[in-house]
């Protein structure tokens, strides 16, 4: 996509007849030399005009055709309505998307205690433990969830340090396989409680994927991840875990966090004799930043060279600026997904885990309301009219919208909008060439 040419916002140089607009969730592609017109929220794809007729005659374009009117009306791709009308209906809109999830999703904290103080953790520390008659309940509404809405339950274990109450995740796990609840279990760990016990644990508790943390290369990783008052080689502690993981076929992702105080000692990863054991096609590394005043411009390159020198060096990485999917999909945003605290507390994110002040209401409860994250008055003046809203919904995080985090990043949008755009031109493709 030639920058100058700003393709998917090409379709603002076509005029439309007096009282007609552009809709919201509107983008247009070049496909075969043709315009196409991209509807983000339905997926309808209408040619409109030969490419050519823009870029050679360089005169303005008007649409006096009412068969292609109705047929633009009928798609949902010009509209006659108020524009504030049509903002809320949008939101609606997307909001309901997030409903239609195939999943039913609990993160689940069944203690607040954790082994170790980093000292960025957002997580409210506490020696909470889950109660039998609380796990037992828990247990119990998952299962009735499972069968009264036939979607498939997908659980991620959090903390504190979730290990600290494996006996917990066992029972739970337990009475669901008794009870053929179909799900699937994650966990994200610190690593350090890792043994051969621990492993038959997990293996019995349906667990299969597993998140350790590394922050960044020895010398800043025992810095921050480590305890009060008993300093520890936790950085080759969390390696020799990853090992075990990888030799009992445990899917491992290793996260690397990454700040202004340790993103120049990263690559020194690549040359540790422990990191250089573990089997590079056994486990997937990921970024992510965690200095809330290190974003932007900066960091971007920076995750992207580290992306790159990992992605080189035989590893798979995840690249976060080029997600799988289209839409951008957060727990958050859905009706049914919880964030469930030791005490069935329940969070719109597990970033609140802890915090009394966000606490939406009991599980099981009938007075829980979820925030309203897709609201455009949450959302940033300028991104509200961006093109592909629908699939980054202003970078991904609504939790940093409501909470005042967010930073426009112009490089990391200029990135995705190519991003997004050749995905829908493979769309495209597929749409009209199967």
């Amino acid at each position: 996509m030639n920058e100058k040419d700003n393709t998917l916002e090409l379709y603002k140089n076509i005029f439309l007849p007096h009282g007609y607009r552009w809709k919201k969730g509107l983008v247009s592609l070049i496909y075969k030399g043709n315009i196409f017109l991209y509807n983000t929220l339905t997926g309808a794809y209408i040619r409109v005009i030969n490419f050519n007729k823009i870029y050679k005659n360089k005169k303005p374009i008007f649409i006096n055709n009412n068969e292609l009117i109705n047929k633009l009306e009928s798609l949902s791709l010009i509209t006659k309505q108020n524009k504030n009308e049509e903002e809320i209906n949008y939101f609606k809109f997307l909001n309901s998307l997030q409903q239609k999830s195939k999943t039913l999703n609990y993160t689940i904290a069944p203690t607040l205690n954790c082994n170790l103080r980093c000292n960025y953790c957002f997580v409210k520390k506490g020696s909470i433990l889950m109660s039998d008659e609380n796990a037992d309940f828990l247990g119990n509404y998952i299962k009735d969830k499972y069968y009264q809405t036939g979607k498939d339950i997908n659980i991620t274990w959090y903390g504190g340090e979730p290990l600290l109450a494996i006996n917990l995740i066992n029972k739970i796990s337990l009475f669901l396989i008794k009870n053929k609840v179909r799900f699937f279990s994650n966990i994200v760990s610190n690593g350090l409680l890792i043994n051969h016990e621990i492993i038959n644990y997990l293996q019995y508790s349906n667990v299969s994927e597993i998140q350790l943390t590394l922050d960044g290369y020895k010398i800043d990783h025992n810095i921050t991840r480590n305890f009060y008052n008993n300093k520890l080689d936790t950085y080759s502690i969390i390696l020799k875990s990853a090992e075990l993981l990888i030799s009992n076929n445990f899917n491992l992702k290793i996260r690397i966090n990454c700040s202004s105080d340790n993103i120049s000692n990263i690559p020194k990863i690549l040359e540790c004799k422990n990191f250089l054991k573990l089997d590079k096609s056994k486990f997937t590394i990921y970024f992510e930043t965690i200095d809330k005043y290190y974003k932007g411009f900066l960091i971007y390159l920076k995750l992207k060279r580290l992306i790159k020198l990992f992605s080189d060096a035989g590893y798979k990485v995840l690249d976060n600026f080029s997600r799988k999917s289209l839409y951008f999909s957060c727990s958050a945003f859905r009706n049914d997904d919880y964030c469930i605290g030791p005490k069935l507390e329940l969070y719109d994110c597990y970033s609140d885990f802890g915090n009394k002040n966000r606490v939406i209401g009991i599980l099981g409860s009938s007075n829980v309301i979820k925030s309203f994250y897709t609201s455009i008055n949450v959302l940033p003046v300028i991104c509200r009219d961006c093109p592909v809203l629908a699939f980054c919904y202003a970078g991904g995080c609504p939790y940093k919208l409501i909470h005042g985090n967010f930073v426009y990043d112009k490089l990391f949008c200029k990135d995705f909008k190519k991003i997004i755009y050749n995905k829908l031109v493979m769309r495209l493709c597929n749409k009209y060439e199967n």
